[in-house]
C-alpha cells in the first residue's frame, strides 16, 4: 500500500518513483502456528541476502536514471 501512494503521489507530480521490495517467502498462513514454525525470524539469511540484492538494484537504478538526466 505505501509503495502504490508513493507511486500515484509521483505520477501526478510528474516525477519519477520506483521501489525494490524483498520478499523472504514466508506463507502467512505458516506464522499463524508458531509452535510449527517457530516463530518468524527477519533476521534470516535469506533476508539479509534479499536486502543486499535490493540495496545493489536502487543503487544501479539510481545511476541508471542519473545517466539518462544527463
Amino acid at each position: 500500500m505505501e509503495v502504490s501512494a508513493l507511486l500515484v503521489t509521483a505520477g501526478l507530480r510528474g516525477l519519477t518513483a520506483g521501489a525494490v521490495l524483498v520478499i523472504d517467502g514466508v506463507n502467512a498462513d505458516e506464522l499463524v502456528d508458531e509452535a510449527a514454525t517457530g516463530g518468524y525470524d527477519p533476521h534470516r539469511d535469506a533476508v539479509a541476502e534479499g536486502v543486499a540484492r535490493g540495496s545493489v538494484v536502487a543503487l544501479d537504478a539510481l545511476r541508471t536514471l542519473a545517466e539518462e538526466a544527463r
